[in-house]
């Protein structure tokens, strides 16, 4: 289980299946834990629609995030506080990496 996971160095965060809000809502303990690993210096990667779980830590905000063109709408409606670059394949913010498709 993750949950017996203290530090890692890298966590990737895969695409998600298109039900965001009931995969955030389902998952708090593992956002949680995701902020957690970044706060001790883990990089996360998210891979397209991954984004979104990661924007639910509240890691992103005030920053630029990608995610696959095709759930912009979606995402900038649940999180208007992230800077969604839908021009840019891939987004580098202090060791936070989000794409753009899988």
């Amino acid at each position: 289980s993750i949950s017996t996971i203290t530090k890692t160095d890298l966590l990737i965060i895969p695409s998600l299946n298109h039900d965001y809000e009931n995969t955030i809502r389902e998952n708090g303990l593992l956002i949680d834990w995701i902020a957690k690993q970044y706060k001790n210096g883990a990089a996360i990667a998210s891979i397209c629609t991954g984004a979104f779980l990661l924007a639910a830590t509240g890691l992103l905000d005030g920053k630029s995030c990608s995610t696959h063109w095709s759930a912009a709408h979606a995402f900038t409606k649940m999180f208007p506080q992230v800077r969604l670059q839908t021009d840019t394949f891939i987004t580098d913010e202090y060791g936070m990496y989000t794409n753009g498709g899988a």
